[in-house]
């Protein structure tokens, strides 16, 4: 059902420097092939990069605004989720905001969603999608929400995706565009991948994926082919764009539920995480035929989501315990620590900001984080 909302909202940000720290379907195939190099990765400490902390603005402040993904848009500026809302204002949605490289943030309180029969629900994002050329944020919250906004928050449409036969118990968990225009949602319980048009007409796009696959991330690789990965089975999945399905596991010899991906152009990247303990991470390569070529050890830290971000054609950026950049021809890592001073740092999202430095969103002090690369 389309609801579109015209006028949505007034946009109100201040840039809040907070600190700076100083320093540096249906076929399953079960690949089990060696990677040409398992070798762990080797430690190499490096000093600390300068951080600088940006705060949310809306007045009331949130006690914490669950601040969810961040990416890069086309503008130049970065745009992230939060999905809370403000304390004085349960019925409230979340918000859409942007930040600029210089920190400047502004922040958009999204419209709640009407059901046209004068039922109003909040809308919670935690992903965050810009597009080329139209100025708009595509969004999804975990419970089937989903729509844009304008970057300048002037305009926006929200849809449900609680359309879809008898289910209303799913959670949405990813979202990717398709070279033919529409979106594509992951969906857990059920375990399903959603198709849905620009102007919110939703179909099942597939609806062959393991039991409890529970997929992380969702993209279009350059084969033409969707690339997931299956936090719950420790698979990496393939799904054509006729919506048939290849799972391939995650690692040599299973034990680890991959999290976070990207594609070089060619192979797939991605971090996987020890199942049990759940003290452990690698950095994985793939060929698209599901082969692994790389498999390197980049923390023994506890269970972290993984963010991943490529620089270039050289590194890959993660955050667990520290921030790590990984090469991605020796295994090499360069530890970073996060702030010393905001210790239980919980990451939403991680991006690479058009200035080159690397931007994360930090839930637990609900702010967003800047780290400059060296």
């Amino acid at each position: 059902m389309l609801r579109i909302f015209k006028g949505a909202g007034v946009l109100a940000g201040v840039a809040l420097l907070l600190s700076a720290c100083s320093g540096g379907g249906g076929t399953h195939a079960n690949n089990g092939v060696v990677p040409s190099s398992a070798s762990s990765a080797q430690r190499a400490p490096r000093t600390v990069g300068a951080s600088t902390r940006y705060s949310m603005s809306v007045t009331p402040a949130d006690s914490a605004a669950n601040l969810g993904q961040i990416t890069g848009g086309y503008d130049g500026n970065l745009y992230f989720a939060e999905a809370s809302h403000a304390t004085n204002c349960s019925t409230c949605s979340g918000r859409i905001s942007q930040i600029t490289t210089g920190g400047s943030l502004t922040e958009y309180t999204l419209p709640n969603y009407s059901d046209g029969m004068g039922n109003f629900f909040p809308v919670y994002p935690f992903a965050v999608f810009p597009t080329y050329g139209d100025s708009k944020v595509w969004f999804l919250s975990a419970d089937g929400y989903f729509g844009w906004t304008l970057t300048d928050g002037t305009d926006a449409a929200i849809y449900t995706l609680r359309t879809l036969g008898s289910d209303t118990s799913g959670t949405f968990t990813a979202m990717t565009q398709g070279a033919d225009g529409n979106f594509y949602v992951a969906e857990t319980g059920p375990e399903r991948i959603i198709k849905v048009t620009p102007t919110g007409t939703a179909s099942v796009f597939n609806s062959s994926l393991s039991s409890g696959a529970n997929v992380g991330s969702l993209q279009l690789n350059s084969d033409g082919n969707f690339w997931l990965t299956e936090r719950g089975t420790a698979k990496i999945g393939k799904l054509t764009t006729g919506g048939s399905l290849t799972e391939y596991n995650a690692t040599s010899g299973g034990g680890y539920n991959p999290l976070e991906m990207f594609s070089d152009g060619t192979n797939l990247w991605y971090t996987a995480q020890a199942v049990s303990p759940a003290t452990g991470q690698k950095l994985v390569e793939m060929k698209t035929d599901g082969t692994i070529l790389q498999s390197y050890t980049i923390t023994t830290s506890p269970a972290g989501i993984g963010a991943l971000q490529p620089q270039g054609g050289t590194y890959v950026w993660t955050i667990n315990d520290n921030i790590s950049r990984v090469s991605r021809s020796t295994g090499t890592v360069n530890d970073y620590t996060l702030s010393p001073n905001d210790p239980g740092t919980v990451i939403g999202g991680l991006a690479v900001g058009s200035d080159g430095n690397l931007w994360f969103t930090d839930r637990a002090h609900n702010q967003v984080v800047k780290v400059s690369k060296s």
